[in-house]
C-alpha cells in the first residue's frame, strides 16, 4: 500500500495525537478533479467520543479510509511549489451542467504524468487551469526542513 503524502507544516504531530487519543485519521479524498485543495484530514472521534466519518468537511469531498498507523504517512512540508508540465486536457460538462469534468482520457493522462513525476521528483500533484484548459504538474520546489 501506497504512503499518504502529507505537506503540511505540523501535520505529523497532529495526526500521531489523533491516533493515541481519538482513534485515528479520516482520510477524505476531494473528488473535484483540479481543485486547489486537495484531499482534507480529521480525527476518527471528535471531543466528546463522537464518531467523525459522517461529518464531511464538503460535498466534494469522500471518505477514503481510516487510518491507525502513522508509518502509512510521508511528511513532506513544502513552503513552495513549481510547475514542471502543462498540457492540454478533455473536459465536458457535470451533470448537471453546472460544473466541469476532465474526460476520462484526460483523467488517465493527468494520472500517468502525476505518477511520472513522482517518480522523478518523489512528490507531485495536479493542478487545473480552466481558463485554458490545461492540466499543470507541480512539484515542491522549497521543502521545509525546520
Amino acid at each position: 500500500m501506497s504512503r499518504i503524502q502529507v505537506t503540511a507544516d505540523n501535520a505529523e504531530a497532529t495526526f500521531r495525537q489523533w491516533i493515541a487519543e481519538r482513534g485515528g485519521v479520516i482520510h477524505w479524498e476531494n473528488a473535484l478533479i483540479g481543485d486547489r485543495q486537495g484531499d482534507q484530514f480529521a480525527p476518527l472521534r471528535g471531543p466528546r467520543g463522537e464518531d467523525n466519518r459522517g461529518a464531511k468537511p464538503h460535498w466534494k469531498y469522500v471518505l477514503k479510509e481510516v487510518i491507525t498507523d502513522i508509518s502509512r504517512f510521508e511528511f513532506r512540508p513544502v513552503k513552495k511549489w513549481k510547475e514542471v508540465k502543462r498540457f492540454r486536457v478533455g473536459i465536458r460538462p457535470g451533470r448537471q451542467g453546472l460544473t466541469l469534468k476532465v474526460t476520462d482520457g484526460g483523467s488517465r493522462r493527468i494520472e500517468r504524468e502525476v505518477g511520472n513525476a513522482r517518480k522523478k521528483y518523489g512528490m507531485a500533484y495536479h493542478d487545473f487551469d480552466y481558463s485554458t484548459k490545461e492540466a499543470m504538474i507541480l512539484v515542491p520546489e522549497e521543502v521545509n526542513n525546520d
